[in-house]
């Protein structure tokens, strides 16, 4: 009878232990899945309220103008980068070194090659390898 009763025990200590191995590999899934969304929305948040301006152009119609570009106090305090977008084709982006990247009321100068009064420029923030989306909309003409 002592038998009966030590198999009994050994298959609850089993069902225990596979029970806990089922938790373990479950939870691993979730915390990855739960970690990778907190970083999108990490990421996705600090977008928010970043502006960046077009503040002046010169040299429009010839081979290299200069557009003056600002950001605004709002959004994240961190410095960002940058893309300009010339009629919705990627023109230019801040250096990888992060060497132009804009804190909040900073302004840096970019060359773009043959712009002309009638592109439309688009300018958004950049963070690591992604855009912010579009911050910025305006015709060159309109451009102080």
């Amino acid at each position: 009878m002592n038998k009966k009763a030590q198999s009994q025990i050994i298959t609850t200590v089993l069902i225990i232990l596979l029970v806990l191995a089922a938790i373990v590999i479950v939870w691993q899934v979730v915390k990855g899945t739960v970690e990778g969304g907190s970083e999108e929305i990490t990421s996705t948040t600090a977008c928010i309220g970043v502006t960046i301006d077009p503040v002046s152009v010169s040299g429009v119609g010839t081979s290299t103008a200069a557009v003056n570009l600002q950001r605004t106090s709002g959004g994240t305090t961190d410095k960002i980068g940058w893309v300009v977008l010339v009629n919705g084709l990627t023109n230019v982006t801040s250096p990888a070194d992060n060497s132009q990247d804009l804190g909040q009321l900073e302004s840096t100068s970019v060359t773009i090659a043959n712009l002309n009064a009638t592109d439309n420029l688009e300018i958004a923030g950049k963070l690591g390898d992604s855009a912010c989306g579009s911050t910025s909309d305006a015709s060159v003409s309109d451009i102080d």
